[in-house]
C-alpha cells in the first residue's frame, strides 16, 4: 500500500515530499534522499537557527582517499576516517568508524561467539560511493543549537576525537 499521491515515484522524491509534508517551513533541499540544509549550515526550526555539519574528506587512518582505496579481498574491514565541521564555518573534526564485509564478520564469529558492533558499518562488497551516502544521511539527521550539540550527535554514530573530553577545572 503506497500513500496517496506518492505513486512509483523515486525514493530521493518519496522523501523529500514527505519531509516538507512533516517540516512545511523547512528550508532544505533533497540530494539523493539526503536533506541538505540551504543556507550557510543553519537550518530554521520553530524560529530558531540549527546548525547543520558538513563532510569535508572520507578517508582511510593512512589518509589516503576513500575513493581511491581498494579491499584485498571479499574478507576486509578497515577504519574510516570521516572529516566533519560546521557547515558555512571554517574547521573540521574527526570521527571515525569501522568499515567490514559480511564475509569478515563471518569470519570473525568462527572464532569468537559474538562480534561487538557498536561504529561499525557492515556491507556484502566494498563501495567508497555507498559509505559516503551512509554518512551524509547521519550528518544530515545531527542538527543543533551549536557545534557541539551537533557533534554529540554524530558521536552516536561515529568515533568522535573529542568524545569524552572534560576541560580541566
Amino acid at each position: 500500500m503506497t500513500p496517496e499521491g506518492l505513486g512509483q515515484a523515486s525514493p530521493a522524491s518519496v522523501i523529500a515530499r514527505l519531509d516538507r509534508a512533516i517540516h512545511p517551513t523547512r528550508k532544505s533541499r533533497s540530494v539523493d534522499g539526503v536533506v541538505q540544509p540551504r543556507h550557510g549550515g543553519m537550518e530554521e526550526e520553530n524560529g530558531s537557527q540549527l546548525m547543520q555539519a558538513t563532510l569535508h574528506a572520507l578517508q582511510t587512518l593512512d589518509g589516503e582517499d576513500l575513493a581511491a582505496f581498494a579491499p584485498g579481498g571479499e574478507a576486509f574491514f578497515l577504519t574510516v576516517r570521516a572529516l566533519i565541521g560546521p557547515a558555512g564555518q571554517a574547521g573540521q573534526e574527526t570521527f571515525d568508524f569501522d568499515v567490514c564485509s559480511t564475509a569478515w564478520l563471518h569470519r570473525e564469529l568462527q572464532d569468537d561467539a559474538a562480534v561487538c558492533g557498536r561504529y561499525r558499518l557492515i556491507m556484502d562488497d566494498f563501495s567508497a560511493v555507498a559509505i559516503e551516502r551512509h554518512v551524509r544521511h547521519r550528518i544530515a539527521q545531527a542538527s543543533g543549537a551549536d557545534w557541539s550539540e551537533v557533534a554529540g550527535r554524530l558521536a552516536g554514530w561515529f568515533r568522535w576525537e573529542f568524545d569524552g573530553y572534560r576541560a580541566s577545572p
